[in-house]
C-alpha cells in the first residue's frame, strides 16, 4: 500500500467461548503508553489487512490464528489513517496466549456481556471496539459464513467536514461530536 494514508489492522482475541479477551498494556506509541489496546499494527507492502492482523497477533501475544479465522468487525479512520478491526476466537489454550515483550505485557480481562471492567486507562475507543468484536463473535458463532462487517464506522476526524459528511451519510445517522 502506497499511498499517503497508513493503513493498520487490530484483532480483537477471545477465547473458545468468548467470556475472556487478551489485550495489550501497550508501552508505546507514546500517546497509547500505559494504556490498555487490542494487538495490531501496520499493514505491510504486500500484505492483506487479514495477514497484518494476524502477524500482529502473533507477534504481540504468541498467539497463532490463520488470517482466514480473522472475521471484520468495523472500519475506522482520521486523517492520513484507515485501520480495520477483526476478532477471532482462540482454539488453543487461552493460557497460551502470553507476552511476548516486557515493554508490552499481555492481560487477560473477562467479558460480560460484551462488557470488561479495569482500573487501567484504555486506548479511545477500545471499550465498545471490544463490545463490537464481541457481537461479532458471538453472531457468526461457529462454522458460520463471513457475511462482512457489521453496519459501523467510526471518523475521528472531525476537523474535515466533507469526510463527516461521508460518513454519516454512510451511516444515514450524524456522528456526534
Amino acid at each position: 500500500m502506497t499511498d499517503a494514508v497508513t493503513h493498520y489492522a487490530m484483532g480483537v482475541l477471545f477465547d473458545k467461548g468468548a467470556t475472556r479477551v487478551a489485550l495489550l498494556r501497550k508501552g508505546w506509541p507514546e500517546w497509547q503508553k500505559g494504556r490498555l489496546n487490542a494487538p495490531g499494527g501496520h499493514v505491510e507492502a504486500g500484505e492483506t489487512y487479514r495477514q497484518a492482523c494476524s502477524r500482529e497477533g502473533h507477534e504481540e501475544t504468541g498467539a497463532l490464528v490463520h488470517p482466514s479465522d480473522w472475521q471484520p468487525v468495523l472500519g475506522m479512520s482520521g486523517r492520513g489513517w484507515v485501520c480495520y478491526v477483526f476478532t477471532a476466537r482462540y482454539h488453543g489454550d487461552f493460557s497460551d496466549v502470553c507476552t511476548q515483550s516486557a515493554e508490552e505485557p499481555i492481560v487477560k480481562k473477562d467479558i460480560h456481556h460484551g462488557l470488561f471492567i479495569t482500573e487501567t486507562p484504555c486506548t479511545n475507543a477500545l471499550r465498545w471496539i471490544v463490545a463490537a468484536a464481541w457481537d461479532a463473535v458471538l453472531d457468526r458463532g461457529e462454522g458460520s459464513s463471513d457475511r462482512g462487517p457489521k453496519a459501523f464506522a467510526v471518523c475521528y476526524d472531525d476537523q474535515d467536514p466533507d469526510v463527516q459528511k461521508l460518513w454519516e451519510s454512510a451511516l444515514h445517522v450524524p456522528i456526534p461530536k
